[in-house]
């Protein structure tokens, strides 16, 4: 046993194992301070007790071979979530098509959507029928989404039918007309989000817009109070924000390749966070959102970070108000007033 003790060190820096247990197969149960890797001796299918005093797992099964160990950790009731959320991350990569790593890596996805008492997750990715003429009023779309459009033919609702990932396209042709869609407002009657002191929330969406020419429409995206799913409800002409409650991102058309992060507490006033916050690119997807832990926004673009932040402390955030989620645009201009929306991801803590 001392033989196959010493032929079995780990490599230099790992202590050496204590063997439990051994078969012509190798050693089958061990125990130690530090998890073997890439050794020898090994059994496959070995249980290593890892004693190193700390918390965290302690129980690893050698899914390698006995020429070179790959020990895993075993899940147990005690590290269940951390397993999971090591397998199935909330999240891809900052500047992949999906959920931005920087901005949901602290999000309990799996857990708000096994048990609804600790938060709500909520994603769209816009499969489905969203198709909406001009000249309508809020009317609901499909997959908890409404709409509108304004009032010439060109203002039109729809989904881009060589894209299987599904994908949204608001457009019009009409100066001063507007377009747009809400999530998470029961169909324009009740704000289901809300930014609370103390809760954690994320909030990102994958958006676009066709052109970034100065004069050409403005744009919002985030999230206001329901009741505003109409022309120049959230945004009105020569980008005007209603005096309501609001927190997002703004486009404004005579700054056409930029995106400000703006907030308002009804009667209270508008602010803006940072002017030109965010640059877009032309027919170019962008990951904008946020994130509040409790005390402070912070806004993010493809998974980073923007400088410029707010308190939820402050009498001009909207800070305990029921607010849906809002894509609107508003032209300026009679042609090439194109946005496009991929998906949005909601999930706060209750």
């Amino acid at each position: 046993m001392n033989a196959l003790k010493t032929a079995l060190s780990g490599p230099t820096g790992y202590a050496t194992p204590e063997v439990i247990h051994a078969s012509g197969d190798g050693v089958t149960l061990a125990y130690g301070t530090s998890v073997p890797a890439a050794a020898t001796g090994y059994a496959k299918g070995c249980i290593f007790i890892h004693t190193d005093g700390s918390a965290g797992t302690m129980v690893y099964v050698n899914e390698g071979t006995t020429t070179s160990s790959s020990f895993v950790a075993a899940i147990t009731p005690g590290n269940l979530n951390t397993q999971f959320d090591a397998a199935f991350p909330p999240a891809g990569a900052n500047t992949g098509r999906g959920p931005s790593t920087g901005l949901w890596s602290t999000c309990p996805v799996i857990d708000y959507m096994l048990d609804p008492t600790k938060g709500m997750v909520y994603f769209n990715d816009l499969h489905g029928v969203h198709a909406l003429a001009n000249n309508q009023t809020r009317t609901y779309l499909a997959g908890g989404v409404s709409g509108f459009t304004g009032a010439t033919g060109g203002s039109t609702i729809s989904n881009i039918a060589d894209d299987p990932n599904g994908v949204l396209k608001l457009a019009t042709t009409s100066d001063n007309e507007s377009v747009g869609i809400q999530a998470l407002g029961a169909l324009d009657t009740a704000g289901q989000f809300v930014l609370t002191s103390g809760k954690k929330s994320w909030f990102e969406a994958r958006i676009k817009v066709k052109n970034i020419t100065d004069a050409k429409f403005g744009l919002f995206c985030g999230f206001a109070e329901e009741g505003l799913l109409a022309e120049d409800g959230v945004l009105g002409d020569d980008d005007a924000l209603s005096d309501k409650d609001y927190i997002g991102f703004l486009r404004v058309a005579a700054d056409g390749d930029k995106l400000d992060t703006v907030h308002r507490k009804a009667s209270g006033a508008a602010v803006v966070v940072k002017a030109d916050a965010v640059t877009v690119v032309a027919d170019t997807y962008i990951k904008v959102g946020f994130y509040c832990d409790g005390t402070t926004v912070t806004f993010y673009a493809n998974g980073a970070a923007l400088a410029d932040t707010c308190a939820l402390a402050t009498a001009t955030v909207p800070t305990g108000e029921e607010m849906a989620f809002y894509f609107v645009l508003n032209a300026a201009s009679g042609d090439d007033c194109d946005a496009h929306i991929d998906w949005v991801r909601v999930a706060r803590e209750f």
